[in-house]
C-alpha cells in the first residue's frame, strides 16, 4: 500500500491523502480517499458521504501521482472517502516512536495508530457498505465491498505480524470513541 498526499484536492473533494492498493494476484489497482479529521465534524462529513453514496458518487481525485508511476498524474473518479483521526496524546506518542532512532521503524511498525486508522476505515466502509445497499446502489455497494475487503485484509495482516489489536488503546483516545459513536448515530 502507498499513501501519497493530494493537496491539489483538498477544498473540492476533502481527500488529504490516497491510500493506493495494488492486487498482486490481478494486478488491479484500488484507491481509497483519506480525509484527517480532529473530530468535531464528523457527523457532517459522514452526511456528506452517505448523501453521496445515495446520489451515486464517491470522490474524486483531480491530480494522483501514483506510488508505482511518480512520472504519471492520474486523475481518480469514484474512489471510496474514509475520515480518519486521532487524539493529541496518540499523535504524540506515535511522534515519539518516530523519533527513537534506531528502533524507530519496528515501533511504528507495531504502534496501536496503525490499527486504529485502519480500524476506523473498516467501520466506516462497512457502514457505507450497508447503506448502498440499502438505498439500491449496488454499483457503489461493489465498490465499497472491494475496499473494505481490502483493509480488512490489511488489518488481518497487521495482527498476523504484530499481534492482537491493543484494545484499550483504542478506547483511550477519545477521537477514536468519537468518531465510533458519531458513525452510529448516522447510520
Amino acid at each position: 500500500m502507498n499513501m501519497r498526499s493530494t493537496s491539489q484536492c483538498k477544498k473540492k473533494n476533502l481527500i488529504d491523502l490516497v491510500a493506493e492498493y495494488e492486487n498482486e494476484e490481478d494486478g488491479e489497482t484500488s484507491y481509497l480517499g483519506v480525509e484527517v479529521a480532529d473530530g468535531a465534524t464528523f457527523s457532517r462529513k459522514f452526511a456528506e458521504i452517505f448523501e453521496g453514496i445515495k446520489e451515486g458518487d464517491l470522490s474524486d481525485v483531480k491530480y494522483f501521482e501514483s506510488g508505482s508511476d511518480s512520472d504519471k498524474k492520474l486523475k481518480l473518479g469514484n474512489i471510496p472517502r474514509v475520515i480518519v483521526g486521532a487524539s493529541n496524546e496518540t499523535v504524540v506518542d506515535a511522534g515519539s516512536a518516530w523519533l527513537d532512532g534506531e528502533k524507530t521503524e519496528r515501533k511504528l511498525e507495531q504502534h496501536y495508530l496503525q490499527y486504529q486508522t485502519l480500524i476506523e476505515s473498516q467501520m466506516q466502509l462497512d457502514a457505507f457498505l450497508k447503506y448502498a445497499r440499502k438505498v439500491g446502489r449496488v454499483d457503489i455497494a461493489k465498490t465499497l465491498e472491494a475496499m473494505h475487503d481490502r483493509i480488512s485484509n490489511s488489518l488481518a495482516e497487521l495482527v498476523e505480524r504484530n499481534g492482537k489489536i491493543p484494545q484499550k488503546d483504542l478506547e483511550k483516545d477519545k477521537i477514536f470513541q468519537r468518531l465510533r459513536d458519531d458513525l452510529a448515530l448516522e447510520f
